[in-house]
């Protein structure tokens, strides 16, 4: 493939995915969640645990945005599909390490999810060619 074909491919791919709108906002509602559960008056273990449950409402919560967005997830045609799934899989052969803080060191657990969290948007900066994924990558690993 060449590179203007596969430019021609990965536009397509951010131009119906509003650039991973539904995800980014998914993200924001949730790091606010996150956020709310740190300020409580839990053992920093609770708030590790509360913090990985309320993760699991990402995807079905960037389902339902990509319906008010109306992005579309799987453009079928295109060779570079996959690859938006492969980068966005990668970040759970992290989660080994996400175990093995909370089970060593909890109140690191937040400051470790949220530099996995934020480095695995670096790929997508790189796919969508979108400096805003960059800067969110960036400041959400510097809030913790």
């Amino acid at each position: 493939m060449e590179e203007t074909e596969f430019d021609r491919f990965r536009i397509e791919l951010s131009v119906k995915a509003k650039n991973g709108i539904d995800f980014i906002t998914a993200a924001i509602l949730i790091w606010v969640c996150i956020s709310v559960i740190w300020a409580q008056d839990l053992t920093s273990y609770d708030k590790s645990i509360y913090t990985f449950i309320i993760s699991g409402v990402m995807l079905p919560l960037a389902f339902a945005l990509s319906k008010v967005y109306k992005t579309i997830w799987m453009v079928t045609k295109n060779p570079l599909r996959p690859l938006g799934l492969v980068l966005n899989i990668a970040q759970l052969f992290y989660f080994p390490f996400l175990f093995f803080i909370l089970s060593k060191s909890p109140d690191h657990f937040v400051m470790t999810y949220a530099i996995i969290t934020g480095a695995h948007f670096f790929p997508y900066f790189w796919f969508y060619k979108n400096p805003l994924i960059y800067y969110s990558a960036q400041s959400n690993q510097k809030q913790h």
